[in-house]
């Protein structure tokens, strides 16, 4: 029986978290053994549980920006000795054949896989626009020795091609894939006020939370009856954005028209309860949440960025507009609004495009492909 270790770099019920599970998934229905290690408990752990993994929890270093830092990068280039022992120790115990890394932030399992001779598959679904070429180059230079890179858009895909010497030929796309069975509601007829705008996401600069709050203020001040739902939380260390966003509605006069809803681990039922979702990223290397709204039937605006725009390809099925721009944000809300019966045909082929497009068969069948290649590898 193959053997996967998979090294996931969190406990939460995001984006990558919930793609966690649908490798998992995808694994044990191939027959795989898996072994899923994440730092720390979380919501996470049931689920994966659930999809058919052994779970141990191991608290290892999780690279975030608040890390690259000179200080705080010594700190763990001291502590690596041990870190790179306690990962291959986890490794044997496992008796992976192979370790499947999700996501860049956690570089020492791939180092860890090689020193006791596992294969190393590395899914990337990071592509930091926003950082020094220098340090892009640093980050994705562990992939040198990585055997397979799948990576979860063109974008992404791109973005790995040329920033990572000697990949070419070892990376391939692999879209993000779900059950959509659960995101079935109905597309809108018409739109009643208040329109319901949605956001469904960490509280961050990079998602453009704040881009949402503008453009909700040149709504009102058109003369739109809207409200915003803001579905997330900040990332531990960015309390001063959920702040600062909340400074910036009561000086806009919003206090009353935005709801700072906080996570949910469904947002099926958040797309349910919305009327327009809106992705506005600076950076959104893949974008399931977009995904997640057009399969709920709802008409999806996405900033026009990386893997957002192979989601919504072509205006039949969304609508974007610049990343930052709020007025532009505010202008396709509009447009939708002001046409209900061209915003429910948007709705409706924006969810066949992702059920077909974007399917948990379509991540399986990839998935199998991922390891078939790395244990060829191995023999």
């Amino acid at each position: 029986m193959t053997r996967v270790l998979l090294a996931h770099p969190g406990s939460e019920l995001y984006g990558s978290d919930r793609m966690a599970v649908a490798t998992v998934s995808s694994l044990a229905d191939l027959g795989i053994e898996v072994c899923a290690i994440v730092p720390q408990h979380g919501a996470l752990i049931e689920r994966l549980e659930g999809a058919g993994a052994r779970v141990v929890e191991l608290d290892l270093p999780v690279l975030r920006k608040s890390q690259l830092r000179p200080a705080a990068l010594l700190r763990l280039v001291a502590g690596m000795p041990l870190t790179l022992a306690r990962a291959a120790a986890a490794i044997r115990r496992a008796r992976a054949d192979v370790v499947y890394v999700n996501t860049i932030t956690q570089p020492w399992w791939i180092l860890a896989a090689r020193l006791v001779g596992a294969r190393v598959i590395v899914h990337v679904r990071e592509a930091e626009s926003d950082v020094p070429d220098l340090m892009k180059r640093a980050l994705l230079l562990p992939l040198a020795i990585a055997d397979v890179i799948p990576c979860n858009s063109r974008a992404t895909e791109e973005y790995v091609l040329r920033y990572s010497a000697g990949t070419a030929g070892r990376t391939a796309v692999l879209y993000n894939g779900k059950d959509w069975s659960e995101y079935t509601s109905a597309a809108p007829a018409r739109f009643e006020a208040p329109v319901r705008l949605t956001l469904v996401g960490r509280l961050s600069p990079r998602k453009g939370t704040d881009t949402a709050v503008e453009a909700l203020a040149i709504l009102r001040k058109r003369g739109y009856d809207v409200r915003l739902a803001l579905v997330g939380d900040v990332f531990p260390g960015y309390e001063w954005f959920a702040d600062q966003l909340r400074s910036r509605a009561l000086a806009l006069g919003l206090s009353d028209s935005i709801d700072f809803a906080g996570f949910t681990d469904d947002p099926a039922a958040a797309f349910a309860n919305s009327d327009i979702a809106l992705v506005p990223s600076r950076v959104e290397p893949f974008g399931t949440v977009a995904a997640e709204a057009m399969a709920s039937a709802r008409c999806t605006v996405v900033a026009r960025t990386q893997g957002l725009v192979e989601i919504v390809d072509g205006p039949e099925v969304g609508s974007t507009f610049d990343p930052g721009d709020a007025a532009g944000l505010a202008d396709a809300c509009a447009s939708l609004i002001d046409s209900p019966q061209r915003a429910a045909a948007i709705a409706l082929a924006g969810r066949e495009l992702i059920v077909e497009r974007f399917s948990s068969a379509g991540y399986a069948q990839g998935t199998a492909v991922l390891v078939r290649k790395a244990m060829e590898g191995r023999r």
